[in-house]
């Protein structure tokens, strides 16, 4: 069944939560779903059409044409050498900007966005910690927002690193890295990749171009890389068809002699109209047989229209995918093939850090984006040992509650993107929220400051509090979040913390802001069409 009629919101790409995740991918997904964990037997639902052979594309051959290719490979058979067609150059077909296509998708709202965005998280989030058994989702490599040091303590596997015309090796090898056919994978808020197995239908057709008889499949695979920019609203999409993966299924003469010669193009396209978004350059061609033997990677830049954004920032989401067909000197293709869509987020808020200045970007937005700490011995312990107390016995931490009340604290990562969770807030920004949070954890962890009252029974004992010569107040909720202290929905945490530890894990938090593009709350916005993050101790 052809997707066009569909609008793209029904055929969304789930994607997977909080690291390098994978999903085989089957069956079309419905809005109606309700965004939970799915039973190991429903994760093979996501978005890819016509399983098990995935993809399906139906090409019409114009008779003449066929004919001439034929002719050809028995003269290069006959005289002991190559057809002509094998070692064609790279082929820029016309930019079309979506043209291409009978119905754009339509806008998607902030709320749609996000919608579509918590609805693949989710289902991404299950298969985190599906069990190993037949059919179910797995993950391998290293996750996307655990800040796990690579071997050489570097740090190139988070956030964004710098679009070239290549794919970035180091996010390229990593990413595919254990990926297996028809799974797609977000390897971090910033990279993303796929592989499918297609099938292209080939049919010679009559004067009036009605497919008459079958003249043979070829069957292939795709591989799709993205990588989110953090300096313009695009992602590069980066695509080619796997080295060696190519099966003609013609006859023993055509497989050899004809197949390989037919044309083939790829083509990066953005789904909704070009007012939103836009899909550059044009379409790459190739005979099959160059596909097959030298494997380029064609790219495409997706880019989003910030005049359509919304709020502080500009935020607006699109949907991508990279499209399959045969088009020109006899060839005509009446069902185009189409890889499961994406989904970007872009934005125009100016996040800086010691690392430079990101003032646009386009993340991939189909995740539950959550920091993790570590417990055990490295540099920032106390201040994991303090949140895993506040999140499985916050009445046992300060300010104490009073009887018969609990204490209620937000934010701890469960993989459900509906579960209570942070929202940042900058002390540029939001600087009276900022403040009163500092003020109330300073009531309740020194006894000072003009909450100290409000803290007099409940606050941490005088003999507890930190020792300033070597220990600092650890708060959380985070003072840079809306759920901090001042918080009048949620209960916090205070602690006395090692102050090496205690600020290691704040340099931690500010990475993490810029490498996940976690945005600052935004008033004119409402809750869900804000970001919200997590955290995750292990």
């Amino acid at each position: 069944m052809s997707l066009r009629g569909i609008p793209r919101a029904k055929v969304l790409l789930t994607a997977l939560v909080a690291g390098a995740f994978i999903i085989p991918t089957t069956a079309a997904a419905s809005d109606n779903e309700a965004v939970a964990k799915p039973a190991p037997a429903e994760q093979s639902t996501t978005g890819i059409k016509d399983a098990p052979n995935g993809i399906r594309i139906k090409v019409g051959i114009d008779k003449d044409k066929l004919d001439a290719i034929r002719t050809e490979a028995k003269k290069a058979r006959a005289e002991g050498r190559k057809p002509n067609f094998a070692n064609e150059p790279l082929k820029l077909g016309k930019t079309l900007k979506n043209g291409n296509k009978k119905n754009a998708a339509p806008d998607l709202s902030l709320l749609e966005g996000a919608k579509l965005s918590k609805k693949g998280a989710a289902a991404n989030a299950a298969g985190d910690t599906a069990p190993a058994e037949a059919g179910a989702i797995t993950k391998s490599g290293p996750s996307a927002q655990e800040y796990v040091p690579d071997p050489t303590g570097g740090q190139n596997h988070q956030g964004w690193v710098p679009i070239g015309s290549r794919p970035d090796t180091d996010r390229l090898d990593a990413c595919f890295n254990g990926l297996g056919l028809n799974e797609a994978r977000i390897y971090n808020r910033y990279t993303t990749c796929s592989k499918y197995r297609f099938t292209a239908e080939y049919w010679s057709v009559d004067n009036s171009g009605v497919p008459v008889e079958h003249e043979g499949d070829t069957v292939a695979t795709i591989k799709v890389f993205g990588q989110g920019d953090a300096k313009e609203r695009r992602t590069r999409v980066f695509s080619e068809i796997e080295k060696d993966s190519v099966d003609y299924q013609w006859g023993p003469i055509d497989d050899w002699w004809t197949a390989p010669g037919v044309p083939f193009s790829l083509m990066g396209q953005c789904s909704q109209d070009y007012t939103t978004c836009g899909a550059a350059p044009s379409s790459y061609t190739y005979p099959w047989a160059t596909w097959d033997n030298n494997p380029t990677w064609a790219h495409w830049d997706i880019s989003n229209n910030a005049d359509k954004g919304k709020g502080r920032d500009k935020i607006s989401y699109n949907q991508w995918y990279v499209e399959m067909f045969t088009d020109g000197g006899g060839y005509k293709t009446f069902d185009r093939g189409e890889t499961p869509e994406r989904i970007q987020r872009c934005d125009s808020a100016d996040l800086r850090d010691l690392r430079g200045t990101f003032p646009k970007a386009c993340i991939f937005s189909e995740v539950v984006p959550h920091l993790t700490y570590s417990t055990g011995t490295n540099n920032h312990h106390g201040v994991s040992d303090h949140i895993r107390a506040a999140f499985n016995n916050p009445n046992n931490t300060y300010p104490s509650p009073v009887p018969p009340q609990t204490k209620k604290i937000p934010g701890q990562y469960s993989g459900d993107p509906n579960s209570p969770g942070l929202h940042r807030i900058t002390e540029k920004l939001h600087k009276s929220t900022y403040a009163d949070n500092r003020a109330h954890k300073n009531g309740a962890c020194y006894g000072k400051g003009k909450y100290k009252k409000l803290y007099e029974k409940t606050g941490i004992p005088v003999s507890e509090r930190p020792d300033t010569s070597y220990q600092d107040c650890d708060e959380y909720p985070f003072a840079s979040t809306l759920e901090g202290a001042a918080s009048k929905k949620w209960d916090f945490s205070v602690k006395a913390v090692n102050s090496e530890q205690n600020q290691e894990g704040g340099r931690m938090l500010r990475r993490y802001y810029l490498n996940d593009r976690i945005l600052p709350w935004d008033e004119s916005l409402g809750a869900a069409e804000n970001d919200e993050f997590y955290v995750r101790i292990r």
